[in-house]
């Protein structure tokens, strides 16, 4: 597995998330009918085109699509990590009748350390 630390592929996987994003929304206007659609093949794309871009990660997304008003909308995520390996990226994105926040977490994949992890667990078993 790759030991590229995420921050070595932060600025490839941003362009990546926003010609996602463009490509999926970029014509479109706001409609509640059609928001659940964007928010599932959205990330589901992302998911999909990172892991071919680096499959030394586990990768998660989340999608968030409001319409464009005067409301505000927070979030917030956290994660326990590596902080040395693991990264994330947001990508905001909007046109003239939409917010879109993309969130992506890339947790390295340590598979000689879960081989390690695994064989004590074993050794540890009792029967």
């Amino acid at each position: 597995m790759s030991r590229v630390p995420f921050a070595q592929l932060k600025e490839e996987s941003e362009r990546l998330v926003t010609n996602i994003i463009e490509e999926s929304l970029s014509d479109a206007t706001y409609q509640e009918d059609r928001v659940e659609s964007w928010c599932s093949n959205i990330p589901q794309a992302i998911i999909r085109n990172l892991h071919e871009f680096n499959k030394g990660f586990k990768f998660c997304a989340t999608c968030v699509i409001t319409r464009k008003n005067s409301s505000s909308l927070h979030i917030n995520s956290t994660c326990l990590w590596n902080p040395s390996l693991d990264g994330f990226i947001v990508v905001k994105w909007e046109n003239a009748t939409m917010h879109c926040i993309i969130n992506v977490f890339a947790i390295a994949l340590y598979h000689k350390f879960l081989i390690k992890i695994a064989l004590i667990s074993f050794n540890n078993y009792e029967l």
